[in-house]
């Protein structure tokens, strides 16, 4: 009795793992849930980045936020396939690290890379067929870091 009371428990601690191991599945952030985001943790929409032009062009949506006080950015491009998506990520991660360097995770539907050039901190996650990334000072690269973890990237 006590072994099929032990084998039930286990069973039963398992399934309520296992079940909540698939709740965290990401799914990308919408244009509007990254603005409504930004905005919610102090940012601005609206202005020019650099960095983003030679994907912007290629891009469907753009959305730009910063912050004017410490110099943050963050940018959002959605595209039409997931290859366009990819090609932007490649693009993007070689221009803001020419030299390689930085830490990355890559997965068919998911890409995340971060890098420190100098005293620039840059991250670039791809989901999908999302790009976003942020560019901060390292005195607020936490500004990024908690931006992504709020959106889940």
């Amino acid at each position: 009795m006590k072994r099929w009371t032990k084998l039930c428990a286990a069973l039963l601690c398992a399934a309520v793992f296992l079940s909540a191991a698939g709740c965290s599945a990401r799914s990308p952030v919408t244009s509007d849930g990254f603005k409504k985001e930004a905005q919610t943790m102090g940012f601005e929409v609206g202005g020019d980045d650099d960095a983003s032009q030679t994907t912007e062009t290629q891009a469907q949506e753009t959305v730009h936020v910063s912050k004017a006080k410490t110099a943050t950015e963050l940018t959002f491009l959605s595209f039409a396939d997931g290859d366009s998506a990819q090609a932007a990520y490649a693009a993007l991660k070689k221009q803001f690290a020419p030299n390689g360097g930085g830490k990355v995770v890559e997965a068919a539907t998911y890409s995340k890379y971060t890098v420190t050039v100098g005293e620039l901190f840059y991250t670039l996650s791809r989901m999908d067929t999302t790009v976003v990334y942020g560019k901060a000072t390292l005195a607020n690269q936490k500004e990024v870091e908690d931006f992504f973890q709020a959106i889940h990237y």
